[in-house]
């Protein structure tokens, strides 16, 4: 069960994904076995798998387009043989064979269409389709590309397309972003359930394909990178298909009712684990007698349990819970799971009734997050550039102390040279109350993409039954320090403090950070390997990823513990296109470079075991002219057709509202300079003095500094001017403040502690709404 907590919490989410109702959805290479369709006079000879209704897009008159654009080319669906768009180019495939549907959104690289549009776009098939009496229809087609932060989706009408439902969506496939995500395979099969969806007329079905970019939100763009469709389908399901749609295995009822779940087990934590899972009836008869069998191996070691029996009705779901709990035997090492479903009908579909997952039990690490990087995280919404603190929410189920933040941080070349540190807050019921935080550290090269531990300032004592919130933080800034996050977990369980408030993350992904629960004898190492590579673990050769714990006895008689990860690595090579300014420079590894040019790099990835590929097209753009004239209280710039902003140079150089034009007139004495920008590289003019705009000639005549020039002791003699309504500011040369006074109370005013440098100097006088500058010179 979900659940939220704490009324005054923050929510904020990674990618808030909504859709409509939805069907079941399976990604499978070989979902039920496709045949050739067979005609409708055989509909009482029909099996699993055969086909009811095809389309391969051989005759695309029977689609229509539709959405806010004019060129489908270029924005929106059209059907070709080849692929289009900026990032899978206009000459490959999909995988399948002869036309197919293809969907683009715009050109980041400059090189195409620069018109982006949010969307919908849909491509509707013209005719319906009959389903009626067909067992549990399920749709199923062919998929290629890849998604940004957008909707793809498949929806079926039955009333003639007033209203759609969503059968399948691929918001379940992470985002192909910096932090992670990757192309589909060539191609993808899916396959939903749609017989839910079709009740109002099955006899009516119409089929769209739908993209949106609006779930970005208004602040964000929709480009996408591109996304095909072949062989899109309708095939007969199963009477008898019962599969597993989720597994749990939780711990600990101290914070969730229902418990977390812990991938990472040290020996002093070890507690009951509890199994369920969520079965959903994907056929289109009643399956009677639906258990839920859990087992877990241990080198060897099975247990097995089984949950209460229930009779699940077409397209339903229900919770099943394993009767027995079970903890851990005292070894360290793997601990694998398997979730099955089945009942007393004979599944007609096996495929989906199976899940897995696996524990690590550890001697001194705990962690909530699975070991395997599935994305990052830098900041939340409305807290980007400040310190932030992110983390998982852990139940203590034995006394002891925790000695040590490890912190996974995130493969970007962007997280060098950045700070990060480790805290841990004790919940007392209402609050998380901070305990303990680790030094700050300086991230290298060589932690991107590995666990960094740091030690706590001293052990911090935590007794069974505590609820503690485990957190990464950064100091913000930009770049912003980038963690790893690894699996979906458990709502509410997420959560950090930014700019001092606490918020939950919604939609989580665990965070990677682990506690150390002992310190003495306990060594971890890290062995990466690249693919087809072995590491040779005290005389045994390891060629895949896994955890070897070797025991010891030390000269004093302690028991130490070495724990080796293994970790295989994969190579990669890829391009990137980068634009920089003039004085900027661009880091590739140990390389930085400042001009034109096309580059490779060999870096070694993640773990430092295998080379990879940078190539990189590197175009300098040169600053443009940022010299400025003047003419009495005017300014120009000199170069015509660029972008301007003009700024107070005495304000820190904030710029002047509405100050957009090749020329600035001032209203008022001052020093002003031109930011001037040209294909996104700008430059900013010297500045330029500006003095007798507000004052008239005799009204500035009355304020005197004297002697001038003077060698850093002065007086200002205010003259007749009302003292009352007075404010000065000396500023040097470049604009700096030297001195202010809103509070001037003499007419005569003597200066000689301000310790002043040789140079010139502006004393700037308001007076009511008037304001004067009188300059003079220090020797």
């Amino acid at each position: 069960m979900k659940k939220s907590i704490f009324s005054s919490v923050f929510l904020f989410s990674q990618f808030c994904l909504f859709g409509q109702l939805s069907a079941e959805k399976t990604i499978v290479t070989e979902f039920i076995p496709t045949q050739s369709e067979r005609p409708v006079s055989q509909v009482s000879d029909r099996n699993i798998g055969d086909i009811i209704w095809s389309d391969d897009f051989s005759t695309p008159a029977n689609w229509t387009a539709a959405g806010p654009s004019t060129n489908f080319l270029d924005n929106g669906w059209s059907i070709g043989t080849t692929t289009l768009g900026w990032y899978f180019g206009t000459s490959g495939d999909m995988g399948t064979s002869g036309n197919f549907a293809r969907f683009v959104n715009g050109d980041p690289t400059g090189s195409g269409p620069a018109v982006i549009n949010n969307g919908p776009f849909t491509l509707e098939y013209n005719s319906t389709i009959d389903l009626t009496g067909i067992p549990a229809p399920h749709l199923q087609f062919e998929q290629y590309g890849a998604r940004f932060i957008t909707l793809q989706a498949v929806e079926v009408s039955t009333d003639g397309g007033t209203t759609w439902y969503e059968a399948v969506n691929n918001n379940d496939i992470t985002p192909l972003t910096s932090g992670g995500g990757s192309i589909y395979p060539k191609p993808m099969t899916v396959s939903a359930n749609i017989a839910p969806l079709i009740t109002g007329d099955p006899s009516n079905v119409s089929i769209r394909l739908l993209w949106d970019g609006q779930m970005n939100g208004p602040q964000m763009n929709y480009l996408e990178y591109a996304w095909f469709v072949d062989n899109v389908r309708v095939v007969e399901g199963a009477n008898y298909d019962v599969e597993i749609t989720d597994a749990y295995f939780r711990s600990g009822t101290g914070y969730d009712p229902d418990g977390l779940e812990y991938y990472i087990v040290p020996q002093n934590q070890l507690t009951t684990i509890n199994f369920s899972a969520i079965a959903y009836n994907n056929g289109a008869q009643t399956h009677t007698g639906v258990k839920l069998q859990a087992n877990v191996d241990y080198a060897g070691n099975v247990f097995s349990n089984t949950s209460s029996t229930v009779d699940l009705v077409p397209y339903v779901s229900d919770s099943l819970f394993v009767v027995a709990t079970y903890t851990p035997a005292s070894g360290n090492g793997i601990y694998d799971f398997n979730w099955n479903v089945g009942g007393t009908n004979a599944e007609q579909i096996t495929n989906n009734d199976t899940l897995t997952d696996y524990i690590t039990v550890t001697s001194g690490k705990y962690s909530r997050a699975r070991p395997v990087q599935e994305g990052a995280i830098t900041n939340v919404a409305s807290n980007s550039g400040n310190p932030m603190e992110i983390g998982n929410v852990m139940e203590i189920f034995n006394n002891g102390n925790l000695f040590n933040i490890g912190i996974q941080v995130n493969d970007v070349t962007d997280n060098i040279g950045q700070l990060m540190y480790g805290t841990v807050y004790v919940y007392d019921g209402v609050n998380f109350n901070w305990a303990g935080q680790t030094n700050d550290y300086v991230i290298t090269s060589g932690d991107l993409g590995n666990e960094v531990s740091l030690d706590f300032f001293s052990p911090i004592p935590v007794n069974a039954g505590s609820i503690i919130l485990v957190c990464a933080g950064h100091y913000g800034g930009s770049p912003e320090t980038s963690f790893a996050t690894a699996q979906p977990t458990i709502e509410g369980s997420v959560l950090g403090f930014a700019s001092g408030s606490l918020f939950s993350l919604s939609n989580p992904d665990a965070i990677m950070v682990s506690v150390g629960t002992v310190q003495d004898y306990f060594i971890q190492n890290t062995a990466p390997i690249c693919q087809g590579d072995s590491v040779d673990v005290n005389g045994t050769y390891y060629y895949s990823s896994t955890v070897v714990t070797e025991n010891y006895t030390a000269v004093d008689g302690g028991d130490s513990i070495v724990e080796t990860t293994i970790i295989v690595d994969t190579p990669y090579e890829t391009t990137n296109t980068i634009n920089i300014c003039q004085g900027d420079t661009y880091v590739v590894g140990t390389s930085t470079y400042t001009s034109t040019g096309n580059y490779s790099d060999t870096l070694v990835l993640n773990n430092g075991t295998c080379d990879s590929i940078i190539h990189t097209n590197l175009t300098v753009t040169p600053l443009p002219n940022a010299a400025t004239t003047n003419n009495a209280d005017t300014i120009f710039a000199v170069t015509a057709g660029l972008q301007y902003q003009w700024v107070d140079c005495n304000n820190s150089f904030a710029p002047i509202n509405g100050e957009t034009g090749q020329q600035f007139v001032a209203t008022q004495d001052g020093t002003y300079a031109v930011i001037v920008t040209d294909n996104g590289c700008s430059s900013t003019s010297a500045c330029t003095v500006i003095l007798g705009v507000g004052f008239g000639e005799n009204e500035l005549d009355q304020v005197k500094v004297y002697p001038n020039p003077n060698n850093g002791s002065f007086t200002v003699d205010l003259g007749a001017l009302e003292i009352n309504n007075t404010y000065l500011a000396l500023r040097n040369g470049i604009g700096q403040l030297i001195f202010e006074n809103s509070q001037v109370n003499n007419s005569v005013l003597y200066f000689d502690d301000l310790n002043l440098s040789v140079g010139v100097y502006y004393l700037t006088i308001t007076n009511n709404d008037k304001t004067g500058v009188v300059k003079f010179i220090v020797k």
